[in-house]
């Protein structure tokens, strides 16, 4: 069995890039033990044609977190 999500489509628009950072360390801490966690989007990323910095800068943090906690010991 695996779990898939994890971080609402919405915080993209809405948190800033360390609430994002906060949002997926605190998001694998309590659903990554035991394996089978795929961090995800709740739906599909934002279909806009244009995003903003924030999209951006958010990607990036969400990106960069989830490589720095994705192996399991």
């Amino acid at each position: 069995m695996s779990f898939d999500g994890g971080v609402e489509d919405g915080d993209f628009d809405m948190l800033t890039p360390s609430q994002m950072v906060a949002k997926v360390e605190r998001t694998v801490a309590e659903v990554k033990p035991g394996y089978g966690f795929i961090l995800g989007t709740t739906s599909s990323p934002n279909t806009r044609s244009k995003l903003d910095e924030r999209h951006h800068a958010n990607y990036r943090a969400y990106v960069e977190t989830a490589m720095r906690l994705a192996a399991y010991d």
